[in-house]
């Protein structure tokens, strides 16, 4: 069985017809699989439903949250190493610069 793959731009599997549709009217619009994607507050609620749902797509995700637990819980389930979640917090306008202070390391790591 062939895996999913969305397209960015019109959501759908890279192969179906509104796919090829788009391409031909040139509308912008690619395969998410192999990019690199960061999911903010990827622990809980909408980020973490996001974060699930493109971990079966093979993108190249990381993520990151507030509670340790709680991320290891998310990489458990998503089936995905350590190394693509970090916790940190960017609640506070001060704290937001952090979890990418973070990402260059483990971008370093993760090639």
């Amino acid at each position: 069985m062939r895996q999913f793959d969305p397209c960015w731009g019109c959501g759908t599997d890279v192969s179906s017809q509104r796919c090829r549709e788009m391409k031909d009217k040139k509308l912008p619009h690619e395969p998410i699989a192999g990019q690199r994607i960061l999911v903010a507050g990827g622990t809980t609620g909408i980020g973490r439903a996001t974060f699930l749902c493109l971990s079966k797509s093979r993108a190249r995700l990381l993520t990151f949250g507030r509670d340790s637990g709680r991320l290891d819980q998310l990489l458990a389930h998503a089936e995905l190493p350590a190394k693509r979640g970090l916790a940190a917090d960017a609640t506070r306008a001060s704290r937001c610069d952090i979890p990418f202070l973070r990402i260059e390391p483990l971008r370093q790591r993760t090639k």
